[in-house]
């Protein structure tokens, strides 16, 4: 399977396509993400795995067996090497510093973090491989971020000498330097792995959700992840503007908050940043760099979907 994923159905563009009148138009999908392939059910008839029939989503082991109307296939997971971060450690008030040498590592006070710091909470930190990129999760409540509070589930793409602190201004509190490359002396800010955005873009709409293809025009080829139905609206909203905007363009919030949440008086900026989180870290784990799709003013007041010049996007 490729990082794009495969599409089960009847549409003639299925990746697979279903020949059975039992299958729906589009019946499944099957995405990768960091933790291994996942299922996502969206026909109505059956889908079994293993001989079980399931619905919504699930991740297929190795030599899972799944059956749709019209098809049956055996799962098959060809590991690779861990993804290093090349370059990337994190330096603690003492001065010790951590290599980030594979991918996902967990920064926390649970014994099971690779990296154990008293007093912070378990699975604080979780970093990531996002394109190219290293992003990292904030798994609870308290942590700052350059003086800046950060809620849990909130994803961030890392620069360097950016400082992340759990336990706030109490003596004692633990903070972390993140450092890239070798040099002693302070370097200029520099976003890691910053790039123009994708090249081409097409969002489907789904009876659930949204699906979203994108080609960052690095080698890696077209990736492809399933959104719910409000991720969906945040970024059909940006892909597909009204008002005038076009994709591209910062599209500001009370407009995107009225396109998301029609007919629902109150929605605004605290909503929205929550929503655009929880999407930032669908990107995340479906391996993208969010910094290169969805782009927040750093106070909230607007967001734009990143594009490189010139690129394509097809909403349908």
């Amino acid at each position: 399977m490729t990082p794009r994923g495969l599409v089960l159905g009847r549409r003639w563009d299925s990746d697979v396509v279903l020949e059975d009148g039992r299958a729906s138009q589009v019946h499944a999908l099957v995405l990768l993400t960091l933790n291994g392939p996942e299922l996502l059910v969206l026909g109505k008839n059956a889908t079994h795995v293993d001989g079980t029939e399931r619905r919504g989503r699930m991740l297929l082991h190795d030599g899972a067996i799944l059956e749709v109307p019209g098809g049956r296939f055996r799962v098959e997971l060809v590991l690779g090497s861990e993804w290093a971060a090349e370059g990337w450690s994190l330096e603690t008030d003492s001065g010790r510093r951590y290599g980030l040498r594979a991918l996902p590592f967990t920064v926390g006070g649970g014994t099971t973090d690779h990296l154990q710091l008293h007093g912070w909470p378990p699975v604080a930190l979780r970093f990531f491989a996002a394109r190219g990129a290293v992003a990292v999760e904030f798994g609870a409540d308290g942590g700052l971020l350059n003086d800046d509070a950060v809620p849990a589930g909130t994803t961030e793409l890392p620069q360097n000498w950016d400082r992340i602190t759990f336990g706030g201004d109490t003596e004692g509190a633990t903070s972390l330097v993140l450092r890239t490359g070798g040099a002693s002396e302070r370097p200029p800010t520099v976003m890691a792995g910053a790039q123009l955005g994708p090249v081409w873009v097409r969002f489907t709409f789904l009876p659930s959700g949204g699906r979203l293809e994108v080609d960052l025009a690095d080698g890696a080829g077209v990736c492809t992840l399933q959104l719910s139905e409000l991720r969906a609206r945040l970024l059909a909203a940006l892909l597909a503007p009204k008002g005038g905007y076009s994709a591209g363009d910062a599209i500001p919030d009370d407009q995107l908050a009225s396109a998301i949440w029609p007919n629902v008086p109150g929605r605004g900026r605290v909503d929205l940043n929550v929503l655009i989180h929880r999407t930032r870290g669908d990107l995340v784990r479906a391996g993208l760099n969010p910094a290169s799709l969805v782009e927040r003013t750093r106070r909230g007041g607007s967001t734009r979907f990143v594009l490189a010049p010139g690129a394509r996007v097809e909403v349908c």
